[in-house]
């Protein structure tokens, strides 16, 4: 049984979706703050669904909050429609977003659909990736450059392993938007760009001499170490 954590403070909608997820075997627990929230953070909690319009602190807040750690998903559930809500959201370390009024049937396949990826990355077998002065820790899910830790947040760390895996070919930012974020995602495939550029700048600090990622003019990105120095 998956356990999936609710922070919303509409009691209303809170229990339609509790009903709802519960009739499919999910176990839900219900927070009405971010206040209530951290007192579930103890639990093995497996996905977090995140209200953005909280009466103590914004959603958004909560998830930069969060994220650098947890892997866990978080799927937004909001009122907030317009392009750049779901961006700055998606920005901030979100998995999902689904905006209210919303079909109860969407947010399962939602939920089933990052259940499921996350099952998969766990079963996993755990291997090192090395590419230059980096190493990629696919079990721990942790990224070292020149020996020490640098901080990625979860679609980041998907990014970097996605292009390693595929070191020296260009993938489009349509097949990364489409892998890593999923295809009926309700974002922006320019937040694939806002999160390179985001990678390129912590790497530049970690590893001044080198270059990781390459851009393929009409092509998309390739992963290629190069020593610039």
């Amino acid at each position: 049984m998956s356990n999936i954590i609710y922070v919303e403070d509409d009691d209303r909608i809170s229990s339609v979706v509790s009903e709802y997820l519960e009739s499919f075997g999910y176990k839900l627990t219900i927070a009405h703050s971010f206040e209530e929230f951290c007192k579930y953070k103890s639990k093995k909690i497996d996905l977090i669904l995140l209200d953005v319009m909280l009466p103590d602190i914004n959603g958004i807040d909560i998830c930069k909050k969060i994220r650098d750690n947890t892997n866990i998903p978080i799927i937004f559930v909001s009122a907030l429609g317009l392009e750049d809500d779901i961006i700055n959201a998606l920005e901030c370390g979100v998995d999902d977003y689904i905006t209210k009024p919303f079909s109860l049937r969407q947010l399962k396949v939602k939920v089933d659909v990052h259940l499921r990826r996350e099952k998969r990355t766990n079963y996993s077998k755990g291997t090192k990736l090395i590419t230059g002065n980096l190493v990629i820790n696919t079990e721990k899910k942790e990224i070292m450059v020149n020996g020490k830790v640098c901080e990625f947040t979860k679609k980041e760390y998907l990014i970097i392993e996605k292009l390693v895996r595929n070191k020296r070919q260009s993938i489009s930012k349509e097949l990364l938007f489409e892998s890593i974020w999923g295809y009926n995602n309700e974002s922006n495939i320019s937040t694939v760009t806002e999160h390179i550029k985001k990678i390129r700048r912590k790497l530049l600090v970690s590893d001044p001499n080198m270059t990781y990622i390459q851009t393929k003019y009409g092509f998309g990105y390739l992963w290629e170490a190069k020593n610039e120095k």
